[in-house]
């Protein structure tokens, strides 16, 4: 454009002389380098990001090779978990009495009857008894039909706990928390046992797998999955009510720190879900089970009184959180040798040729080896 005036022959000049500084061999290696670093100092003078982050999606940089021993292994821990607890259901032993109160009131009982107090001082929630009943209905009035639906739900709970653990842990730390759990006596007894112990399991862990999304920062779908899951799980187990306070106390928690009031709305809408549930559950069976003086006193010491009468009672808060170490993993006593803390004071001092009390001044060889 205008290139034959005399104006337009200077910059047709200097346009050529742009394109020649172009074309020469370190021109734009130079150029790209100085805009990669022009784009490095921008970047760097960005806030950081106040975007959550998954725990669970980080990327391990482990060897191919360790990567895989670690796969390998924990298909190896789950096959033995599911070994272990099909050996406890096909064992077929007797009913324990504990165990035959539980399935009298199966047996004798129609569904619409289970929703009433059971007989023998039986506690157990209503969805737990219509699904043995229906198991029994099915196959039999059997010992292991009776166990199947325990067994079942120690297998859900394994691979719910098999997710959690590889969603929130390494793979080293994952491996070793469902080996504990793959193998834990008391985990593996319940799934042979006609309780609602493996169920009860089962129910935790598939709650806080299920509501792993919304406590990472993610919605959608996910809230109105959640609060069905907790408003049904609370017909399933009993101890589901602790297990969703915990889950809503830290879906509010989350939501709080984060200024984030949808977040706030939406865990408020679910707990309302869970609280309805669970009204409608204590009305209908619940109830009932709580009037039961037996169940009430024989479970009165187990429980923080409320309010607190002393400082004795707020004892209740240490000797419950130094309790729960002395079985790790559920092992202990003749079990594990390595198993309980005080089991291996206990193995030293008799070792050592020393006589060894417990708390009650009786010696230890005479106390019930599996604690």
């Amino acid at each position: 454009m205008g290139f034959n005036t005399p104006h337009g022959s200077v910059f047709h000049e200097v346009a050529l002389l742009g394109l020649s500084r172009m074309c020469e061999p370190g021109y734009r290696v130079a150029h790209a380098t100085r805009h990669h670093r022009e784009n490095a100092d921008r970047f760097a003078r960005q806030p950081p990001s106040t975007g959550r982050v998954r725990r669970g999606c980080r990327r391990e940089h482990l060897p191919d090779r360790t990567r895989w021993h670690l796969r390998t292994a924990l298909v190896a821990v789950v096959l033995l978990g599911g070994g272990l607890r099909a050996a406890a259901f096909l064992s077929d032993r007797c009913l324990w009495i504990d165990e035959a109160m539980l399935a009298l009131n199966l047996v004798e009982r129609g569904p619409a009857q289970l929703l009433d107090k059971l007989d023998h001082n039986q506690g157990a929630p209503v969805g737990f008894l219509l699904a043995a009943k229906l198991s029994a209905s099915a196959f039999g009035e059997t010992e292991w039909a009776l166990r199947l639906v325990p067994f079942v739900a120690s297998l859900v709970g394994l691979a719910a706990f098999v997710f959690v653990a590889r969603r929130l842990l390494p793979a080293p730390t994952a491996l070793l928390a469902v080996a504990l759990f793959a193998v834990s006596p008391h985990v593996v007894s319940y799934a042979g046992e006609c309780k609602q112990y493996a169920s009860d399991a089962a129910v935790a862990v598939s709650l806080f797998a299920l509501a792993l999304g919304l406590l990472e920062g993610k919605g959608g779908w996910r809230w109105a999955a959640v609060a069905l899951a907790g408003a049904l799980a609370v017909w399933c187990s009993h101890p589901a009510a602790f297990v969703l306070g915990g889950i809503g106390t830290a879906l509010i928690a989350s939501a709080a720190v984060a200024r984030d009031r949808y977040r706030a709305l939406a865990a408020g809408g679910v707990i309302a879900v869970w609280l309805a549930g669970f009204a409608a559950c204590y009305f209908v069976c619940l109830r009932q089970l709580g009037g039961n003086k037996y169940l009430s006193d024989y479970w009165a010491g187990h429980f923080l009184a409320l309010p607190p009468r002393g400082v004795g009672d707020l004892t209740w808060l240490l000797d419950h959180m130094i309790a729960f170490f002395t079985l790790p993993g559920g092992f202990g006593g003749a079990i594990v040798p390595l198993g309980g803390l005080e089991d291996v004071e206990d193995r030293l001092v008799l070792e050592r040729g020393f006589e060894a009390f417990d708390g009650d001044t009786h010696l230890l060889p005479d106390m019930d080896p599996i604690r």
